[in-house]
């Protein structure tokens, strides 16, 4: 019910012209999209723990013609009344299809990758702790001194990520252990057999370098994401800057001076990585969410989900669902 209500909404407000106004409203300010990964519709399943900031296929598309008909789309940070499209992680997914339908429509697209990649690193460490908790099968595990139970059900291995990162959130240095507590119960050897082969190789493979010098080619951005997406407000001071340090020997490799906190959230962005960012010469940040307060170092990006309904797409890229969601909250 509360879907249908909003649908009429902003059906309402699609055709009485509101969503452009709004966006004149706010001073035509640039929208930043974000985007992890693009997964065919027969392999996608929302209700995996790996693919929650993820999307398919179809709706990548459908979410495309609207930005390009409704936005200027650029790479450069700054631009009034544009859009940037941006993806992190860079599993070959972003290659073998968002970059492909970037390339059918003519899009610019901004793409972050740890700088591991360029060292050989193919599967980032939270992505195997996805993994892990997205396809072990069905049984009785134990996850930091806590027995977690798997069924059929999706739900439970909800639970359990969200057990595993809130953990890590608390205490980081379990980080280094946590996946060899896993694989002493289920090895990510055996995994791999258990996932479509199509599936692992589009979201548990990140990118080769040669892969990474294509997209530049074909005309994309390429910025750093960390050196191997740690949570990097966890890291101490001297481990911090040996993160940045790290990217800079990659610095020539990418060629784009905007930055993509990892994880990007509120917990994992503290005073301290901004600092950091801004000491090693990057000329801007982005995060994932959108902070009361931005600047440079501090640049909020929205994510369509798996939206497919245009009315939906429409407010959240002009900032009208935001504003509803808001004045809601106040009310009640």
């Amino acid at each position: 019910m509360k879907r249908l209500l909003l649908k009429l909404l902003y059906v309402f407000a699609y055709h009485i012209g509101m969503f452009r106004a709004f966006r004149l409203l706010q001073g035509r300010r640039q929208v930043i999209v974000t985007y992890h990964n693009v997964i065919r519709d027969k392999l996608f399943d929302a209700t995996l723990p790996h693919l929650g900031v993820s999307c398919r296929e179809s709706s990548y598309v459908k979410q495309l013609s609207i930005i390009k008909s409704t936005f200027t789309v650029t790479t450069e940070i700054g631009v009034l009344g544009s859009c940037i499209v941006t993806f992190d992680d860079g599993y070959k997914n972003n290659i073998e299809i968002a970059a492909r339908h970037l390339n059918e429509k003519q899009i610019p697209g901004l793409f972050f990758v740890p700088a591991c990649y360029f060292e050989g690193q193919s599967l980032l460490w939270v992505d195997e702790l996805l993994m892990w908790t997205s396809y072990v099968p069905a049984g009785t595990y134990t996850v930091f001194g806590v027995n977690f139970l798997i069924t059929q059900s999706n739900e439970t291995r909800r639970h359990l990520w969200t057990h595993i990162y809130r953990t890590l959130l608390s205490n980081y240095a379990e980080c280094n252990q946590i996946m060899d507590e896993l694989c002493q119960q289920y090895s990510l050897g055996q995994l791999k057999d258990l996932i479509d082969r199509d599936m692992y190789r589009l979201r548990f493979e990140g990118m080769k370098p040669s892969q990474l010098e294509t997209l530049k080619a074909m005309g994309h951005g390429l910025g750093c994401h960390s050196f191997k997406h740690d949570i990097l407000a966890k890291l101490t001071n001297d481990q911090l800057e040996n993160d940045f340090k790290k990217c800079e020997f990659h610095s020539g490799q990418y060629n784009s001076r905007v930055y993509s906190y990892p994880f990007g959230g509120e917990a994992e962005v503290s005073a301290e990585v901004v600092n950091a960012c801004k000491k090693h010469n990057y000329t801007a940040a982005v995060l994932n969410y959108s902070p009361d307060t931005e600047d440079d170092f501090s640049i909020g990006r929205i994510s369509l989900d798996d939206l497919n309904d245009k009315y939906f797409i429409y407010a959240r890229l002009c900032g009208f669902e935001h504003f509803i969601k808001k004045s809601l909250r106040a009310i009640l």
